[in-house]
């Protein structure tokens, strides 16, 4: 299992059949309904401007306009001011402006179906080169300092939520709190505080990972016998072109890893990965990305 995870990007279509299908259904989130600003877009209770929230990071490069006020979607919308994203979505924060280029053309040129990938199509066929250069441009120089957006807590119970997942692909807390079981071969992401997520939150909206302690063993074992860091870099921090892969939401990586593995990716990065997802199990890819979205940018 060489270079094991070739990964990336950006994110938003309706499951597909085989999502449905497989046991890794429960990390395909839905598309949002239409005319709805994003499918968790249940109104906060502490109003956020995020232009201003942005605006407090201190070296965070000039935001373009297409980051804050593009068609159908701002940037910002899905991946956040700080490229961090909710765990539908890839975070873009460092990745190389080459790369994110190459995937943005992925998506308009038809080389990326992969879940939920309506919206982010709608938006690469409508930016102009400009556009997709200065958006690309801002992601990659967000520095490491600014990456870690997903903390992991390693045990066998997540908290309770209303529903299984959230409509973005996360969880929210139930309102009346408490804890319940985690299975082992799922990893379920959390926000950190559901107010400051549903606002988009850009210093403190994060979000939790937890995953059992037998799955992050496997995921080490898994990340290190297929050599990933002879592609991704020192800690998975990605090199050159070659995405991060250390923290990177865990939902996003399952999917990418399905979805090269069934063929709904089928952009330029997923040739050297198509022989190595195709010897992976979906416990595998659980444990695999959940261990990766642990390491520090």
């Amino acid at each position: 299992m060489r270079k094991l995870l070739g990964i990336l990007l950006l994110a938003t279509a309706p499951v597909g059949v085989y999502a449905a299908e497989n046991s890794l259904s429960w990390a395909y989130p839905s598309e949002p309904p239409p005319g709805t600003p994003n499918a968790d877009a249940l109104a906060p209770g502490k109003p956020v401007n995020q232009a201003l929230i942005a605006t407090t990071y201190t070296g965070l490069p000039r935001m373009p306009e297409v980051v804050a006020k593009g068609k159908p979607l701002p940037c910002m919308q899905c991946h956040l001011a700080n490229g961090g994203s909710h765990p539908e979505s890839a975070a873009l924060s460092g990745l190389s402006a080459n790369y994110i280029i190459e995937q943005v053309h992925a998506f308009r040129d038809g080389d990326r179906a992969d879940v939920r990938t309506g919206r982010m199509v709608q938006a690469a066929k409508l930016a102009s080169e400009k556009d997709i250069k200065e958006a690309a441009e801002y992601f990659a120089a967000i520095g490491p300092d600014r990456q870690k957006w997903v903390k992991t807590v390693i045990g066998n119970e997540v908290p309770k939520g209303p529903a299984p997942f959230g409509g973005g692909g996360f969880r929210y807390h139930a309102p009346d709190g408490g804890m319940e079981p985690l299975p082992a071969g799922m990893v379920v992401e959390v926000a950190e505080n559901d107010d400051l997520v549903r606002a988009r939150d850009q210093i403190d909206g994060g979000f939790v990972q937890y995953v059992n302690a037998e799955d992050m063993a496997l995921g080490e074992k898994v990340a290190n016998d297929g050599a990933c860091g002879t592609c991704h870099g020192v800690g998975f921090k990605g090199k050159g072109d070659v995405p991060r892969l250390a923290g990177q939401h865990s939902l996003y990586m399952i999917r990418q890893l399905k979805d090269m593995q069934t063929g709904a990716r089928k952009d330029k990065a997923v040739a050297i990965m198509k022989p190595i997802v195709a010897k992976l199990s979906d416990r595998e890819m659980v444990a695999v990305a959940a261990y990766l979205a642990s390491k520090t940018p």
